[in-house]
């Protein structure tokens, strides 16, 4: 969309990632978002912000915001979604989600004791591993209302691994 004065405009059902003055690497042009709600510790109270060439140039108030509309390349308004400015959390951590996937979901065990015998079926499954992984388990869910298995019932379960 372009407003009568030709600079582009969007709403927040785009895609903000995704508009063509971003596509292709670096972030080109001059942006303002407003309308929304800005996370910024240097601001708690933002609505706007300003992203130069892929960098955050400015974060204020809507009111503040007027006075860059017409100096920018695209406004984006922001319908009250929320802007999370340099926070990005693309990563994984690999190793505890390799022995997720390979240890023993326990996020729907009824009881301790299906708990318990899970554990048994799990280890007599592997038994060259010398450690056994579980998790996901809710305690609070079951009916024995017990913080957890006594230290020893899970090694028992199995074979006097490590649990």
């Amino acid at each position: 969309m372009h407003d009568t004065s030709g600079r582009r405009t969007a709403d927040a059902t785009e895609n903000i990632q995704g508009p063509e003055h971003l596509r292709g690497g670096e972030p080109r042009g001059t942006v303002l978002l407003r309308g929304g709600f800005v996370y910024s510790p240097a601001d708690p109270f933002a609505t706007a912000m300003v992203v130069d060439g892929g960098s955050v140039a400015w974060v204020g108030s809507e009111g503040a915001a007027d006075s860059f509309a017409d100096g920018v390349d695209t406004v984006v308004q922001l319908d009250g979604a929320l802007v999370t400015p340099a926070f990005t959390d693309a990563h994984v951590h690999t190793t505890a989600t390799g022995l997720a996937l390979t240890g023993l979901d326990l996020s729907d065990a009824d009881s301790l004791a299906e708990a318990l015998a899970r554990t048994a079926a799990h280890a007599a499954a592997r038994p060259a591993d010398r450690v056994l992984l579980g998790h996901g388990w809710d305690e609070s869910r079951w009916p024995e209302h017990r913080p957890r298995p006594a230290p020893n019932s899970t090694g028992r379960r199995a074979a006097g691994r490590s649990t």
